[in-house]
C-alpha cells in the first residue's frame, strides 16, 4: 500500500505485512516464491460450468424394464416401431464426487428434454423438465438465498438475514425423477447406477428429428448466478421410428409422384432436401425413396417388370452410402439407376435378402412392389 520509506515498492515481492496481507491465501497470487505471478497476459474469462452433459443414447434392442416392483414394461420390437425411447443414466451429471469449480459444490439440479427439426441450439423445443425434490430460501425477488436442501423441515418458512427478507419455496417445478409420465427408472442395482428412459410415444415414423437431454443446476446463491444448462448439441440424436422387422418390407411413398412437392414442410420437416446445406431441390440428389421394416443388414435389389437390374441398395453393408437419414430398419434411395440416371415412370420390383442369418423376426427373402408416376 506504499509508497514504503525505504523505496521498496512495486518491486514485484508480495509482502505479507508491507501490503496488508495477513492471511495465507495471498500465496495464491504468487508462484511460492514471494514473486506476483502476472499469468500469461491474457485475461480468461470463464465462468462456471453446469453439471457434466448426460451420455445420451436410444434404446433399439429388445429390453424389459422394472418400472415398480409390481409392473414391468417390455420394449420389443412391436413397441420400437411406434415409439422413441432416449435413455441415459444418473452418471456422470449426478456424479456426487464432481464439484463445481467456482462454487466448489455438488450443484445438480435435474435433466430437460428437447426436440428440434435443425439441430441449432436456438431451435429446440423444451418437451420436459424434471428436477429435484430440494427447497430453499428466496429473497423478495426469487433469487436463491442459500444452498438448496432435501428436508424442508431444515429451512424456516420465512426469516430474516443480513436485513433481507426470506421466504422458502420450492427449487425449480419439484417434479422428481421417478413415475413422471413419459419419465420412468430402473435402477440397476449391480452397477449401483440409475437409468432414466423417456418415452416419445407420438413420434412420425420415417421422419427423423432431433433429441436431446440437458442438466442443470440450481446457480450460486453466493455470487447471484443464475442456473447454468448443457448444450443441447452435445448430446443430440437424430432418430425416428423405422418399422417393425416382424413385419412385411414396406416403401414409402408409393406410388412416388414426380409432380408432388415433397420439399414442402409437414410438422417442421420436409420428405426430401432435408438439411443438405442448399436451398433449392435437386431431383438427382434430393428425391427420397424409403424401405421400412428391413433387416439390420441386408441387400435390397431394384428390377424393372421385365426383370433388368435397375439398382442394388446396401443396408448396413460396405457399399452403404448412407443417403439422407439412416436408421437400423431404414434405407433411402434417390431414384437414380446404378446409371446414375433418374428412373423412368413405371412398376418396380424389389427384393430384400437378410445377411444375418440368426436374426429373428423376418425372412430371408422379401419381394414388393412400388410405383413412379412422371
Amino acid at each position: 500500500r506504499g509508497p514504503d520509506a525505504d523505496g521498496s515498492e512495486n518491486d514485484g515481492h508480495l509482502n505479507q505485512i508491507e501490503d496488508n496481507l495477513e492471511r495465507p491465501e495471498y500465496l495464491e497470487y504468487t508462484k511460492l516464491n514471494g514473486m506476483l505471478d502476472f499469468g500469461d497476459g491474457h485475461p480468461d474469462f470463464q465462468g462456471p460450468p453446469p453439471p457434466p452433459s448426460p451420455l445420451l443414447s436410444t434404446i433399439k434392442e429388445v429390453r424389459t424394464v422394472r418400472v415398480n416392483p409390481d409392473s414391468v414394461l417390455v420394449m420389443d420390437e412391436e413397441y420400437l416401431s411406434t415409439h422413441i425411447v432416449l435413455a441415459w443414466n444418473n452418471y456422470p451429471s449426478e456424479d456426487p464426487n464432481y464439484k463445481d469449480p467456482f462454487s466448489r459444490e455438488w450443484d445438480f439440479e435435474g435433466y430437460k428434454v428437447y426436440v428440434s427439426n435443425s439441430n441449432l441450439e436456438r431451435d429446440f423445443a423444451l418437451l420436459d423438465d424434471f428436477d429435484r425434490l430440494d427447497y430453499s430460501l428466496f429473497s423478495d425477488r426469487d433469487s436463491l438465498s442459500v444452498r438448496p436442501v432435501d428436508d424442508i423441515s431444515e429451512l424456516p418458512v420465512d426469516t430474516v438475514m443480513l436485513g433481507f427478507n426470506l421466504h422458502r419455496a420450492d427449487v425449480g417445478n419439484n417434479t422428481g425423477f421417478f413415475g413422471f409420465h413419459n419419465l420412468i427408472t430402473d435402477t440397476l442395482t449391480k452397477e449401483d447406477t440409475t437409468t432414466y428412459y423417456y418415452i416419445i410415444s407420438n413420434a412420425h415414423p420415417l421422419m427423423p428429428k432431433y433429441y436431446a437431454v440437458t442438466s442443470y443446476d440450481y446457480g450460486d446463491y453466493k455470487t447471484g448466478t443464475q442456473p447454468l444448462e448443457t448444450a443441447k448439441i452435445a448430446n443430440s440424436i437424430y432418430i425416428a421410428p423405422s418399422g417393425n422387422i416382424g413385419m412385411p418390407v414396406g416403401v414409402v411413398p408409393n406410388p412416388y409422384r414426380a409432380n408432388a412437392d415433397y420439399t414442402q414442410a409437414h410438422g417442421g420437416i420436409s420428405w426430401e432436401n432435408r438439411h443438405d446445406g442448399t436451398d433449392d431441390f435437386f431431383p438427382q440428389t434430393d428425391r427420397r425413396l424409403y424401405f421400412y421394416n428391413l433387416p439390420k443388414s441386408c441387400l435390397i435389389r431394384i428390377y424393372t417388370v421385365s426383370g433388368d437390374l435397375v439398382d442394388i441398395v446396401p443396408h448396413n453393408l460396405p457399399g452403404d452410402t448412407n443417403i439422407g437419414w439412416v436408421d437400423e430398419h431404414a434405407e433411402a434411395w434417390d431414384l437414380n439407376s446404378r446409371n446414375h440416371q433418374q428412373v423412368v415412370s413405371g412398376l418396380y420390383l424389389f427384393t430384400v435378402e437378410k445377411f444375418d442369418a440368426n436374426e429373428k423376426g423376418s425372412e430371408n427373402y422379401q419381394t414388393g412392389k412400388f410405383v413412379v408416376i412422371r
